[in-house]
């Protein structure tokens, strides 16, 4: 009768710390799903954003930025903020126009900045 009261406590308490262990397990997968939603959320407001601006900057409509449009947008504190975010310093952003705009005929179309931003 002892062995079976002691057989029963020890099985149970087996079955607990399984049990214990599998919810701690399934709440930091859980704790996981939700930073990467929060982190998509937060990847596709900044998609929307940027694309806000880019259309902003594209004065005369044409659905691309000029070297003076994206030399304008750059003076937005938001969008020179976000560069400084990824890295770039002001000469840089200079020298990524020359860079991208040159195989574009001098304008960057807005559907390709999107595309690339998607990336």
């Amino acid at each position: 009768c002892l062995f079976t009261v002691c057989f029963t406590i020890g099985f149970r308490n087996i079955v607990m710390s399984i049990f214990v262990a599998k919810t701690h397990a399934v709440k930091k997968e859980l704790a996981l799903m939700d930073s990467k939603n929060k982190k998509g959320r937060e990847e596709m407001a900044a998609r929307k954003q940027m694309t806000a601006k880019l259309a902003e900057a594209d004065v005369d409509g044409d659905g691309s930025i000029s070297r003076d449009e994206y030399f304008m947008l750059l003076q937005d504190p938001e969008v020179a903020g976000w560069l400084l975010e990824l890295g770039l310093s002001d000469s840089d952003s200079h020298y990524l126009w020359e860079m991208i705009a040159v195989e574009q005929d001098q304008k960057l179309l807005i559907a390709e900045v999107i595309e690339a931003l998607d990336r």
